[in-house]
């Protein structure tokens, strides 16, 4: 097993949709440089996906701040998006969040699907899904206007 070494990258950037390519593709550039393995890789990928549309989608201001930090000590990769977002949006991650932490990952996920399936037109299935594949767990600050979001994703390689 290769040694996992400790390293972050922080990116400020302005919520464009653009710019998600790009620091997708500097992600999957680090975590190569950084010797994590495919499938390690790829859990980070769905992470990070979901995190900064959802900051480019729900951010009121022009400043975005993405943090990746892997951590050896507790054999885990966290990921943290900080953005400005209107308060009733704020309200409804919190409690989009509340409840995807609340159940088991598989038991959050099938339970979203069948909302879903109930009303099509608002799917919210992102944290549920991430819990579901990645076994990751997800953590919400919300000051006045400003939210992060930090997502611990378990590096399980054996």
């Amino acid at each position: 097993m290769t040694e996992i070494l400790s390293s972050y990258v922080k990116i400020s950037y302005s919520p464009r949709w653009a710019y998600v390519q790009n620091i997708r593709d500097f992600v999957k550039n680090f975590c190569m440089n950084s010797q994590l393995s495919d499938s390690i890789s790829d859990k980070i990928m769905i992470v990070a996906s979901e995190l900064l549309e959802n900051a480019v989608k729900y951010s009121c201001r022009e400043d975005v701040s993405f943090r990746m930090e892997i951590v050896p000590q507790t054999r885990s990769v966290n990921i943290s998006v900080s953005n400005y977002s209107e308060e009733k949006n704020t309200g409804i991650l919190k409690q989009e969040l509340d409840q995807v932490n609340s159940l088991p990952p598989q038991e959050a996920y099938l339970k979203n699907l069948a909302r879903v399936a109930q009303n099509p037109e608002v799917s919210r299935l992102g944290f549920s899904r991430i819990r579901y594949e990645t076994n990751a767990d997800f953590d919400l600050s919300i000051e006045k206007d400003f939210v992060t979001i930090v997502c611990k994703i378990p590096i399980d390689e054996a």
